[in-house]
């Protein structure tokens, strides 16, 4: 910040203290406030809307990856020659395609449906602020010179030349600011009403990648799952075979708990 900037600011500040403790007249226009504050709810929620729709990214990437790691893992639980070793592999593999095939897909769907239109509608967010910072800097500069005024005209006429360029000075402020003014209060209901036309194509086009997304998973794992040894469920329903897997693995837990060293108490 420049000198000049900086002494500004600084006058500004005092101006701002003196209207806090009421020796300074502050112009209240109750259209911008009201505007105002809907733009600052709009800016809360589209902006939180943008960082958990990076999150979700985050979220189905992380699922990928971590499908992989576990059936990597699994595949080496079995004999590669078994069924089960054999499924293991094409379950392994099916996590694979998902991660560099469907992912890849719906990683660039998302962003260029999504993720990008709402990060390119939260970049006019700054510039709103920027705006409303502005015009509040100048409303505090017009309260200031319609002080000065107003203090020159109670005296007397030998303070006429002052009191000219002090009202001259007000009605430039006062110009700067109903500009700045005026121009918020137009323009913030149509970026918040623009808000639905502009997201709503983004939205469906996200359900439909989604779904798309989904459906490659479901795919994948149905042609693995056709592929388990017999008696295996693949379509997902519980059943007779599901409660027969059930009983396989209970029976497992209770041979392990006649090992010995399973009943070992710790000393």
């Amino acid at each position: 910040m420049s000198w000049s900037g900086f002494k500004k600011s600084m006058n500004r500040t005092g101006i701002s203290l003196m209207q806090g403790f009421g020796a300074i007249d502050k112009t209240v226009d109750k259209d911008f406030l009201e505007r105002e504050a809907s733009f600052k709810t709009l800016q809360v929620k589209a902006e939180d809307l943008h960082r958990q729709s990076r999150g979700y990214l985050e979220s189905v990437r992380s699922m990928a990856q971590s499908q992989v790691a576990v059936a990597a893992h699994l595949e080496t639980f079995y004999d590669p020659q078994s069924p089960e070793g054999k499924a293991s592999a094409e379950y392994h593999q099916a996590m694979l395609d998902i991660e560099s095939q469907a992912l890849q897909e719906f990683d660039e769907a998302y962003c260029e449906t999504l993720l990008n239109p709402l990060g390119r509608y939260c970049g006019y967010i700054p510039e709103f602020n920027t705006a409303i910072s502005k015009r509040n800097r100048k409303l505090l500069d017009y309260d200031q010179a319609r002080s000065k005024l107003k203090k020159l005209s109670d005296k007397t006429m030998e303070d006429e030349p002052r009191s000219m360029q002090a009202e001259q000075m007000a009605e430039h402020s006062q110009k700067t600011y109903e500009v700045l003014n005026q121009q918020l209060i137009d323009e913030i209901p149509q970026f918040i009403n623009i808000r639905v036309p502009y997201m709503e194509p983004s939205l469906e086009a996200f359900l439909k990648t989604q779904l798309k997304f989904y459906d490659d998973t479901y795919t994948k794992l149905l042609n693995v799952g056709a592929k388990l040894p017999a008696g295996a469920h693949t379509d997902g329903s519980m059943g007779a075979a599901d409660q027969g897997v059930d009983n396989e693995v209970e029976n497992v837990l209770e041979q392990m708990r006649t090992l010995s060293i399973c009943g070992m108490s710790v000393r």
